[in-house]
């Protein structure tokens, strides 16, 4: 892993910060993406599952970015889960 990597607050944003060596066509479209808001959505939804409406309600106090989870107490079905992140 990069020094850059390694930096607690880092976020990747461009395509080369995630060393990933296949094509996502999908990936290049968010990557893409001028709004850090909207991409940021874009990618929790791509890499955890999420629904957008969970995403767009989601609060601080539901990320542990030290334990490095999302967690929702009640989803569409009514369960809670914790995703990593």
């Amino acid at each position: 892993v990069s020094a850059k990597h390694q930096k607690k607050d880092y976020v990747p944003f461009l395509r080369s910060d995630l060393e990933a060596p296949e094509k996502w066509p999908a990936l290049d479209l968010i990557l893409g993406i001028k709004n850090p808001v909207r991409r940021i959505a874009w990618i929790v939804m791509l890499f955890t599952g999420m629904r957008a409406s969970s995403v767009t309600s989601l609060e601080w106090s539901r990320v542990n970015l030290d334990r490095k989870t999302i967690r929702l107490d009640k989803m569409k079905n009514g369960a809670g889960r914790t995703f990593p992140i």
